[in-house]
């Protein structure tokens, strides 16, 4: 199990559980203080499903404003590094309205193409060609030599950039969401700092490689399929958001892959269920996605004073909403503390809900249910290694995943 540490513990306070196992602290907020102040986070914490889907579907009182913000404000020496880059500025999940469909309209025009037939059948060679790698070997790193080479190479795939670079876009996509979402001393805030603008300048030529040679990837859809009558995304906010596509595109969809073997492989007759009948495996997807949601929470911040579940909120209050208790929360769900394989309907917060529903939810879904059936289809007899000691990935806040999740055959 992941161990906190005790700056951790200072800094954090109670809210510290969101950094390993934060269930029991989910149930607590739920039946005492659903919507609670924590002066760790200077935020109010939301935990009931019903009160987080009322906050995510009325983006006019709770905006989306400001999620994006760097974790802390930058040290002058981090500060004369981002200099040398390009501004971090607003996107699509930190934009609301008309501001928010500038990013959104061409984001969709872009993830039709993965709903093709000839998209599918990309993914599974990818999928294919990266099992074939490991399969010989009798065991592996899920998360190290699967999980994030596959997901890695289908974001670049879709975006038209080679898979020579799968390396340098894992590295660059831990370090910005490090450093968006976790603390960090000076020399690791640098290092990151170093490695963000690395990647800005990297997409930055990506960028003006389309405007003069369009293709039909998502850099070019980006560039040229914009929203009509709207002002076009300037540079700064193309880069911006295309770092964090290459980041999201893959991040959640690691963690869902780990979370979902670690609950499969921990009681062995899922494992065999599923295998016995991959036409089980969207469903089994979907309560992987509920019981260990790869994203537990996300900001919102109030526009105007408001009250939510009794509690009164002012106008420029942070909330934390956290999906992960809501997708446990008993009123929403039976017996949601159980993995229920079966599970109909479904209706987790995983994705989000409302104007910020995640585009990006197929194509995630697409790859943890190829992946799945790959394994469950060559390797019926996986498990989990004894080396498997259940460490989380720590301390980025909101993000739930395994650092390590060995396995053998």
């Amino acid at each position: 199990m992941t161990d906190i540490t005790e700056s951790t513990r200072q800094r954090f306070g109670e809210m510290s559980a969101l950094f390993a196992d934060p269930y029991p602290l989910y149930r607590r907020l739920r039946d005492k203080e659903p919507v609670k102040f924590s002066p760790e986070l200077n935020a109010w914490v939301v935990s009931r499903y019903n009160d987080i889907k009322a906050v995510c579907g009325d983006p006019e009182t709770y905006s989306s404003q400001g999620l994006t913000r760097p974790f802390d404000d930058p040290h002058p020496e981090v500060a004369e590094v981002l200099a040398t880059g390009y501004p971090m500025v607003p996107i699509a999940i930190s934009t609301d309205g008309e501001a928010h469909m500038r990013f959104r309209h061409p984001y969709v025009q872009a993830m039709a193409q993965t709903r093709t037939d000839g998209f599918g059948s990309v993914v599974d060679g990818i999928v294919d060609r990266h099992l074939d790698r490991i399969v010989p070997s009798g065991k592996c790193d899920v998360i190290a030599d699967l999980a994030r080479p596959v997901t890695v190479e289908v974001i670049l795939r879709f975006m038209g950039i080679s898979a020579d670079h799968i390396e340098d876009a894992s590295r660059w996509s831990k370090d910005l969401v490090s450093f968006l979402f976790a603390p960090a001393e000076l020399d690791e805030r640098l290092r990151q700092a170093r490695n963000l603008v690395a990647f800005q300048h990297f997409i930055a030529a990506e960028i003006e490689e389309r405007r003069a040679r369009p293709t039909s990837d998502v850099i070019s859809v980006m560039v040229h399929e914009q929203l009509p009558d709207a002002a076009p995304l300037t540079m700064n906010e193309l880069v911006s958001a295309l770092c964090g596509l290459v980041m999201a595109g893959h991040k959640t969809t690691i963690d869902t892959v780990g979370n979902g073997l670690a609950v499969l492989l921990s009681e062995p007759g899922r494992w065999a269920r599923l295998c016995a009948d991959p036409s089980t495996i969207p469903t089994v997807v979907e309560e992987i996605l509920r019981y260990d949601a790869p994203l537990q929470g996300l900001w919102r911040t109030t526009t105007r004073d408001t009250t939510l579940g009794g509690v009164s909120i002012p106008a420029g209050g942070r909330l934390f909403i956290l999906f992960g208790s809501g997708n446990r929360d008993e009123k929403a769900f039976d017996s949601p503390d159980e993995v229920r394989i079966d599970r109909t309907p479904n209706r987790h917060l995983s994705f989000g809900h409302g104007a910020h529903f995640c585009i990006g939810a197929p194509l995630a879904r697409a790859e943890v249910q190829k992946l799945l059936a790959g394994l469950a289809e060559r390797l019926p007899n996986l498990s989990l290694s004894p080396e498997f000691t259940g460490e989380r990935h720590t301390p980025v806040l909101g993000f739930h995943g395994y650092t390590r999740l060995p396995v053998a055959w």
